[in-house]
């Protein structure tokens, strides 16, 4: 009884991990989200404010994708943050370094598709989750968690 016991423990355990996306490799690869590349002009800014975010295919040590997202103020930088998705022991993460934090935040990307891709880190303040969906030359940004939610709208240049 007790073997079978642990038996049914170890598949309860190792069962979900099995079927998520990416823990396996079945996840979209950085190629996949290729689409995000260029240069998106945020439509949505705060009054006297303007921002973009700029994707381009990593030419660092680092592999995958590397991006800025920028917000000003007249001439001024009021924030600015460096981002990256890339592959780490075959899963796929969006990666964010922004002021405030002591490192980059590694979001884990666990759905993707043609045109989006969501990611969460729970253990994270704020956001605990970014979603990404592109439609055409527009993409909508969600960030979220603990029960608020920031949505940003974006026009490809």
């Amino acid at each position: 009884m007790k073997k079978v016991t642990v038996i049914l423990l170890s598949l309860s355990l190792t069962i979900p991990v099995l079927g998520q996306p990416g823990k396996q490799g079945t996840l979209a690869s950085v190629e996949s989200l290729m689409w995000l590349e260029g240069r998106w002009d945020r439509t949505n800014a705060k009054a006297g404010q303007e921002g973009h975010e700029r994707w381009e295919k990593s030419a660092s040590s680092r592999q995958g994708l590397q991006g800025f997202g920028v917000t000003k103020s007249g001439a001024d930088t009021v924030f600015l943050e460096k981002l990256w998705i890339q592959s780490v022991h075959d899963s796929l993460f969006y990666i964010a370094d922004v002021p405030g934090n002591q490192k980059p935040v590694y979001f884990f990307i666990h759905e993707a598709g043609a045109s989006y891709f969501v990611c969460e880190n729970a253990d994270h303040d704020f956001p605990k989750k970014i979603v990404y969906r592109r439609r055409e030359n527009e993409l909508h940004v969600t960030i979220s968690g603990d029960g608020k939610s920031i949505d940003f709208q974006f026009h490809k240049r």
